[in-house]
This record gives structure tokens, C-alpha cells and sequence, in this order.
């Protein structure tokens, strides 16, 4: 039965209609104590994802025309590509579906002239850790995930309305700009640390009673992360 499951694994570019199981693969397999935190759990990252189709790289595991798994890549920064998101249904995995994704993405990469490949792994995730450095992808750094409300207190989340578009707003702090999306007024991965001193950016969460997401290396002094990954890296090889 494995090894007929094996041999029928095929990767597929995503396409409009598939991103909804996308959605629920995502959210069946991402750490259920971590999806709250997360825009995810809402419907409307469907809608999001659909728009990232013509930009980034979404594709799909399929066994038997089912959708099994899927992978998001992105080109970050100028000359990286990133693993934004990979997942498997838990009966497909040990079949090398993680490894046909990689590989996709990898040729993706090449194919656009990038140079470097970044992930993040969850630190307690030792089995996908060792999946990726058997692929080549070795340490680089930690990232520290923290939660914040205005007055930068560790926030529980309440349940928030499902369907509603993400829109963006544009944060420049230190001449840095910083394209935050923003779900029910939930302010998602805010990666500049500057930005957490931003008065204009205080002052809309404050007003919208909005919470976010940090996500970066840099340790905030008197506060606990509420998880870490692990950056991972590897040089792709033109």
C-alpha cells in the first residue's frame, strides 16, 4: 500500500479552485496551540492566497487526484528564496513528498536567479529538522514569536468573525517600509523590530484595538517568546 502510494505522488502548480483544501490542510497540520495566533484560522487567507498565485510558487502533493500536501515559496528579499509553508496529510508522509516539494521549489528559485534558501522550522519540530538537514539546510538562527497588545502585554486571542479581505497598510519606521496585512483588524508578523516604536503604528492599534504577531531575532527584554523556530538555510547551486 506504501509503496503504491509512492509511486502515484505527483506535484501539480496550485490553481484557484485547489487553495480552499489548501486552507484546510494548513489548518488541520499547523500546530492547533499556535493556529489562534495566526490569520490562518480565518477563511479570508482563501481570498489571500488566491492572489499570491501569479507572484509566488503554491503547489500541491497530489496521490490518486487527492490533494495530499502542498508547499508556498516566495522570493524574499533579492536574492532568497523562503519556505513560507509546508505540509503533508499525516498518512502520506515517509513517502518523499516533502523532498518532491523541495525540489520544485529549489528549480523555481534557480529559474528566477536566486542564490540562497531560507525556512523556519518550530523548535520542538525535531523530525522536520531532520528532514531539512538531510536536504543540505543547516542552523542559522533563532526566531523569537511574541504577542503583543498596545501596551505590549502577552494577549490570549478571542475568536474573530471569519470572511472578511485582508487589506495592507504601509508602516515606515528608520526609513524602513514594512507592508503589514491586517484580518479584523488583526495586525499579522510584523518582522521590524523598529516598527514596535512606531507612534503612528501604536496609535492605529490602539485606536482599532488590534493585537500582532513579532516574529524576529531580536530577544524583548521582560517578555517570554510564546514559541521559537529555527531560521535554517542552504545555497542553491545554479
Amino acid at each position: 500500500m506504501l509503496k503504491e502510494l509512492k509511486n502515484n505522488l505527483r506535484v501539480e502548480l496550485a490553481q484557484s479552485a485547489d487553495i480552499q483544501f489548501v486552507h484546510e490542510i494548513l489548518k488541520r497540520n499547523f500546530p492547533q496551540d499556535l493556529l489562534r495566533f495566526t490569520f490562518y484560522q480565518y477563511n479570508s487567507y482563501i481570498e489571500y492566497l488566491k492572489k499570491l498565485l501569479n507572484k509566488d510558487l503554491i503547489i500541491i502533493l497530489k496521490s490518486n487526484n487527492e490533494i495530499c500536501g502542498f508547499a508556498h515559496f516566495l522570493n524574499y528579499e533579492k536574492d532568497t528564496l523562503f519556505l513560507n509553508n509546508i505540509y503533508i496529510e499525516r498518512k502520506y508522509r515517509g513517502l518523499n513528498g516533502g523532498g518532491l516539494l523541495i525540489k520544485e521549489g529549489e528549480k523555481w528559485g534557480k529559474s528566477i536567479g536566486l542564490s540562497k534558501f531560507e525556512l523556519d522550522v518550530f523548535e520542538f519540530n525535531t523530525n522536520a529538522i531532520s528532514f531539512y538537514q538531510k536536504n543540505e539546510f543547516v542552523k542559522k538562527n533563532i526566531i523569537n514569536w511574541y504577542v503583543f497588545t498596545p501596551d505590549y502585554k502577552p494577549y490570549v486571542f478571542s475568536k474573530m468573525k471569519e470572511g472578511t479581505k485582508a487589506s495592507f497598510v504601509k508602516i515606515i519606521s528608520n526609513d524602513k517600509i514594512e507592508e503589514i496585512p491586517i484580518f479584523n483588524n488583526f495586525f499579522y508578523r510584523i518582522k521590524n523590530i523598529n516598527l514596535l516604536k512606531n507612534r503612528e503604528l501604536m496609535q492605529m492599534v490602539e485606536k482599532s484595538k488590534a493585537y500582532f504577531l513579532y516574529i524576529g531575532k531580536e530577544r524583548i527584554s521582560g517578555i517570554n517568546p510564546i514559541v521559537k523556530s529555527i531560521r535554517m538555510n542552504k545555497i542553491l547551486h545554479l
